[in-house]
């Protein structure tokens, strides 16, 4: 079965910068801060979130494991999708 994981951004981060998933499992980044963020994979373009005004959200299904960034915040803004450890 799968399940639905949320990562929340504000004060300019995710959190939590790692979360562990499952392959279908479905990560959805809520934007709770006062500017607007994206969420872009470090590899081959898995994943590119439109940009996210304050109070939006978006969802990718998992099917790999990636690192991320946000494109208008480089230097500080980082995270990891991980697979769970078997």
């Amino acid at each position: 079965m799968h399940k639905v994981d949320t990562v929340t951004i504000s004060m300019m981060k995710f959190n939590p910068e790692i979360i562990y998933v499952s392959k279908g499992d479905t990560v959805i980044w809520i934007n709770k801060g006062l500017v607007s963020h994206t969420v872009k994979s470090y590899q081959d373009n898995k994943f590119y979130s439109d940009t996210l005004a304050p109070g939006k959200t978006w969802k990718w299904v998992v099917t790999d494991s990636a690192s991320y960034y946000c494109t208008l915040h480089l230097a500080t803004m980082t995270g990891k999708v991980q697979f769970n450890k078997k």
